[in-house]
């Protein structure tokens, strides 16, 4: 059975790959939003997209995790000790260390609610789904897609501390957001339209 096994992993990597591929890679089509349900209201596009599919997704995954590990009836078991892992994690290492602790209180669920949003997304863009939105002889390819690429987690945390943490400084940093936003979306455009690129 070894012998077998070993012959047809020799042999499958021994095999061309390119030549059983199609057309050219291009892996920038991966962050195409095509849109699979148009919604339109107004100059709004609310269009539901693969990115929105997978944040839905991971959003009914989170609510299930909190469901399942926070959700202890005080024995004492295996899913109650993950949940308190979790939530230990989400305090001493992301909420204690980033807010004051008068801001713990009040902002502390939400700290905890993004934490567990943005691992269950990350993990989901680990597992192989049909969203693709290609399909190969009317069968929907399997893929996988970096859902938090499309979030700006990341300047939006950055905001929310600054102006828990002094709200003098709340607007200021919004400003801030702005126009990173600005001249980031100013990049894409120019090379979008230049036909450069934006490294």
């Amino acid at each position: 059975m070894r012998v077998k096994l070993t012959s047809a992993l020799l042999l499958a990597l021994a095999l061309p790959q390119a030549a059983f591929a199609r057309g050219e890679f291009d892996p920038t089509t991966e962050f195409e939003q095509h849109e699979w349900i148009p919604i339109h209201l107004g100059p709004l596009n609310l269009s539901i997209t693969k990115a929105v599919v997978y944040l839905m997704l991971g959003t009914v995954l989170t609510i299930a995790f909190g469901y399942f590990f926070m959700r202890g009836r005080g024995k004492g078991d295996r899913k109650e000790t993950v949940g308190e892992m979790v939530y230990e994690i989400a305090q001493t290492q992301i909420a204690e260390q980033g807010l004051s602790t008068k801001a713990i209180g009040r902002w502390f669920p939400y700290v905890a609610s993004l934490l567990l949003f943005i691992f269950v997304v990350n993990l989901l863009g680990f597992i192989p789904l049909p969203l693709t939105g290609e399909t190969w002889h009317g069968i929907p390819v399997f893929g996988i897609y970096a859902a938090t690429s499309s979030l700006s987690v990341a300047l939006t945390g950055i905001l929310i501390a600054v102006a828990v943490m002094d709200a003098s400084l709340g607007l200021p940093a919004a400003i801030v957001y702005a126009l990173a936003f600005t001249v980031e979306f100013a990049m894409s455009l120019a090379a979008y339209f230049g036909g450069g690129t934006t490294e």
